[in-house]
């Protein structure tokens, strides 16, 4: 447990002024939709489509930042394998500080932009849908040649969303219909499934891979 608070506070570190960003860019965007949606600020779904984007964009700038600096001193992660800190130990806690990050941003939302129980979940399972793709694919391939994939869908997503917000299609029916703790705990559990897929997959992916 101390190496992975260790491994932890080492990739906090690496993030840099990123760190400070994170919180002041969540606060500061659902004031931009407001100002940019003033029709639909307070619509239903405006809340997981806020939490969606701040979320997934932290997790970006978190990890280009931890992962620019890993190709910056590659050495730094040779010497950090060759010490007790075992390369599994390393993984999982990139995934433990994506739960982090998420946390953090879901935290820092405006109480008038709160999503609601479900809406968590949802957001949640997407940028664990997204963060359990790619990242296997940037240990296997490095950052600079999958971030594109990432870059795509945020772009998408800043056109997308607002579309689908517009349209009342963030908060469908079906959602509704179904029990908040039931849906909210099922959700949940398929994150975990994702989550310790993906890390086994990565693990596997990384302790193959040769060091410089």
């Amino acid at each position: 447990m101390k190496a992975h608070i260790s491994l932890i506070k080492k990739d906090l570190f690496l993030m840099g002024n990123y760190l400070c960003f994170i919180p002041v860019f969540t606060l500061v965007l659902p004031f931009f939709y407001y100002w940019r949606l003033p029709d639909f600020s307070l619509q239903k779904g405006t809340g997981l489509l806020i939490l969606i984007v701040a979320s997934v964009y932290s997790e970006f700038l978190a990890y280009e930042q931890i992962f620019l600096k890993d190709a910056e001193y590659p050495k730094a992660l040779s010497l950090l394998c060759a010490s007790p800190y075992r390369r599994r130990d390393i993984v999982l806690c990139r995934y433990l500080l994506f739960c982090l990050v998420f946390i953090a941003t879901a935290m820092l939302l405006p109480s008038s932009f709160l999503p609601t129980m479900p809406e968590y979940a949802v957001a949640f399972f997407l940028n664990t849908l997204l963060f359990c793709i790619l990242t296997p694919l940037q240990y296997q391939f490095g950052f600079e040649n999958s971030k594109f994939v990432l870059v795509i869908i945020i772009m998408a997503s800043c056109f997308l969303l607002p579309v689908l917000l517009k349209k009342n299609a963030l908060q469908p029916a079906w959602l509704l219909t179904l029990p908040s703790i039931p849906l909210f705990l099922a959700l949940l559990f398929l994150c975990a499934v994702l989550l310790s897929v993906s890390a086994t997959v990565t693990i596997w992916i990384f302790g193959r891979k040769e060091l410089m």
